[in-house]
């Protein structure tokens, strides 16, 4: 059609190696700890002669992937890319252990997945300095760590993923802004079955979650010597189905705050000052909460404000003195 496109075609591998030693000891059940007041001091170590398992373990992760796309032009302002992927990933689990009473456990399990994952976009330039854009993906994640009333491998989460957006560049191109809707539907996400009468869980693939929300950012320079970050999240995620522990509609990952809000901004002083720069920002994030059979650990939203101040003594050193939660605030990670 007389423009030029573009086509990729790429193969990665990856080779991950695991080996752990766990032991399970016993312990005082009757132990309760304030989360509030907790100091690691407080914790009573086990007693490790008095073992309920001792085993060692290795793991072997390998993962082939080859995929390839092309960037078809058709008009001056439309663009359209659309690209695939293929994955092969393999899992050697071995492990050997000693129980309580004495008794042998042994494994070897040896697992293979594959999976085709398309992807498809859209682009069309409004103005030299405006797009809006469209895409589709699948979703692909294996769940090994789960087994079925069979002893099966559960196959993997699968779903999509649907975008569609706008980015823009201002001030001659040194600053850029982003808007985006996003949802995300994951399926055959592993739901506790119940026991399968020898002491071993077993888990079904029938959990469903819908995540739905929006990304907006602002970034690069207002003028010379003023930059500006500033980046805003919203994320929606519910069950979709009933499980044992869950209710459809209820909120997933309650630890994962809903909204989050993160600015920066750095000034470069003018004339004889021009080696300082300062530099001010806040993270801000909404309330979480945590999981189903802990409903009281809580946390409200919360501000962390940080500052800076840099001197460059020569074009290639920067020093700089940072500040992080400059007014104290104490808070939990999210975990």
């Amino acid at each position: 059609l007389g423009r030029s496109h573009d086509v990729f075609v790429t193969y990665s591998y990856s080779k991950e190696k695991g080996d752990m030693h766990n032991i399970d000891a016993k312990k005082d059940s009757t132990l309760v700890y304030d989360l509030r007041t907790f100091r690691p001091s407080d914790i009573a170590y086990p007693d490790w002669n008095n073992k309920s398992w001792d085993g060692v373990s290795d793991t072997l992760f390998v993962t082939h992937m080859l995929s390839a796309g092309v960037r078809f032009n058709p008009l001056e302002q439309l663009h359209i890319l659309a690209g695939s992927s293929y994955a092969k990933f393999k899992s050697h689990y071995v492990e050997n252990a000693t129980r309580a009473n004495g008794s042998l456990y042994n494994e070897d399990t040896l697992t293979e997945q594959k999976h085709f994952t398309p992807y498809l976009g859209i682009t069309f330039d409004v103005t030299p300095n405006q797009s809006l854009y469209a895409s589709y993906t699948s979703i692909f994640k294996p769940q090994l760590e789960y087994k079925d009333a069979g002893g099966n491998d559960l196959p993997p989460v699968i779903g999509t993923n649907y975008e569609i957006g706008w980015k823009s560049a201002w001030n001659n191109k040194r600053l850029n802004t982003a808007v985006a809707l996003f949802q995300i539907d994951q399926k055959n996400r592993a739901v506790y079955g119940g026991d399968d009468g020898m002491g071993n869980g077993y888990y079904i693939n029938t959990g469903r979650v819908v995540s739905r929300g929006l990304d907006a950012e602002i970034s690069g320079n207002l003028t010379d010597n003023w930059k500006l970050f500033a980046g805003y999240t919203y994320n929606d995620s519910k069950y979709r189905n009933d499980d044992e522990d869950y209710q459809a509609g209820q909120r997933y990952s309650q630890h994962t705050p809903r909204s989050i809000f993160r600015l920066y901004t750095n000034y470069r002083l003018p004339g004889a000052a021009h080696r300082w720069s300062i530099g001010a920002g806040m993270n801000v994030q909404s309330r979480t909460g945590n999981l189903h059979d802990q409903p009281n650990l809580k946390q409200g939203g919360y501000t962390l404000w940080h500052a800076d101040v840099q001197y460059a003594p020569t074009d290639r050193i920067r020093l700089s003195l940072i500040g992080n939660n400059l007014s104290n605030k104490r808070y939990f990670e999210n975990n």
